[in-house]
């Protein structure tokens, strides 16, 4: 049996480390996925194929699908892993931050910067925005959670109509407004003001009072320079 290390919350608000079984599957899936994100920060991921990441893992692609079955589920999870280090960060670093849509608006902030900060980062983050299909699944994989919570913190009631309708028409603007500032056509945006619009735009879709948002967003804006989160990576 093999052994791995969680953090786990105390009552105090430290984190402390725990020794957790790790089986020998856990340990192929990790290795899967640490090769995939090499593979990505190399080549982008246009030009990686499932049967790269199997050859570069030393697994044969049946068992590989085994864990893995497309390309996009490996980015499923490299995002997902990215989300909870920030999650983590944000945790262990702002634990000031008692309201649900601040902390999340701190996690799309560092999000946001870190990949338009790293040139291989961007480049994967890149061709996966340009594929709508993938890139809607990916999103919406990411976003439920996160949906769910802001609407239940802001007390909305929302059908399940509505709220097929939101997350679409949220992460169809998401993605064009993506898709425009990173083929250039906003070259007067910097990061921030682009995280600005996406977020103003999906409390206004929600239909919330612009004054129980833009002052958290401003906040979260001035005080995201007093932290370091640098170290987080969505590709290392």
């Amino acid at each position: 049996m093999l052994y791995g290390t969680i953090k786990k919350r105390c009552g105090n608000g430290d984190f402390a480390m725990m020794i957790t079984a790790q089986t020998k599957g856990d340990k192929t899936k990790e290795k899967i996925v640490e090769i995939s994100k090499e593979l990505f920060r190399q080549k982008g991921y246009d030009q990686v194929l499932i049967k790269d990441i199997s050859s570069a893992a030393g697994i044969a692609a049946g068992n590989l699908n085994y864990y893995f079955p497309t390309k996009e589920t490996i980015a499923y999870e490299i995002v997902d892993r990215y989300i909870e280090r920030i999650n983590g960060y944000i945790d262990q670093s702002m634990p000031e931050l008692t309201h649900y849509y601040a902390k999340m608006l701190n996690l799309w902030l560092i999000y946001f910067s870190n990949i338009f900060n790293d040139k291989n980062a961007l480049r994967f983050y890149k061709e996966m925005v340009n594929k709508k299909k993938n890139h809607h699944s990916i999103m919406i994989h990411g976003m439920d959670t996160v949906y769910r919570s802001i609407i239940n913190a802001f007390g909305i009631d929302m059908s399940k109509f509505d709220y097929k309708y939101f997350t679409y028409a949220d992460l169809g603007a998401r993605q064009e407004i993506l898709l425009d500032y990173l083929n250039g056509y906003f070259p007067e945006l910097s990061v921030v003001n682009l995280y600005r619009i996406i977020q103003t735009n999906t409390m206004r879709l929600l239909g919330i009072d612009p004054n129980q948002f833009e002052s958290m967003i401003n906040e979260v804006i001035e005080n995201i320079g007093k932290y370091d989160f640098s170290h987080i990576k969505l590709l290392e």
